[in-house]
């Protein structure tokens, strides 16, 4: 948990996925397969991560064409340990139009209202009690913020833009780019 981000994403690579895929490929091989992966209930992938200077086209591109709905991106710093529950120095960018509340919670004098959103109206939900909880009153406030903010898509490129021209991430792409080429060097002549 103390390690940063980018050790635990390795991690996770080298001592799960590949071992995994190692398996997968020795049984597909084998005459009497003894697992079959095809079979499994629910399958588990890691997401990628990409650098800043590749946002752009992740939004053009490449959110189209995935196999599921994507409402937006996450952004991870590569140092940051492992932050459990919330983690606050994450930047979560949504489309303006996929950022919503499913609820809605009135006080009308002593009258206390929940109303659920249902393709696209406010229906009562009458008879239901509504307990907040610590996190259950943050996520509303940080989700009313970020529709309040409206940080377009626009905005996001430009801010990432001016962050990429900044001296310190080149060097930094560069020092991760020779650490990881040390690793993997390492990693071979093993």
């Amino acid at each position: 948990m103390q390690r940063p981000f980018y050790e635990r994403w390795k991690m996770l690579e080298k001592e799960v996925i590949e071992p995994r895929n190692i398996e997968r490929q020795h049984i597909f091989q084998s005459k009497n397969p003894y697992y079959r992966y095809d079979l499994e209930p629910f399958r588990v992938r890691r997401k990628d991560f990409w650098l800043l200077s590749t946002v752009s086209k992740l939004l053009k591109e490449f959110i189209k064409k995935l196999s599921h709905e994507a409402d937006g991106l996450i952004f991870q710093g590569w140092d940051d340990p492992y932050v459990p529950r919330t983690h606050e120095g994450l930047l979560k960018w949504k489309y303006a139009e996929l950022n919503s509340v499913d609820f809605l919670f009135e006080v009308d004098g002593d009258h206390q209202l929940l109303f659920l959103y249902e393709r696209g109206k406010k229906k009562l939900m009458d008879g239901n009690r509504v307990a907040f909880g610590g996190l259950s009153i943050f996520y509303l406030i940080n989700v009313m913020r970020s529709i309040k903010d409206n940080i377009t898509e626009e905005d996001l490129l430009n801010e990432i833009n001016e962050i990429i021209r900044l001296p310190m991430y080149a060097d930094r792409i560069k020092a991760d780019s020779k650490a990881t080429q040390h690793a993997n060097m390492a990693r071979r002549n093993r």
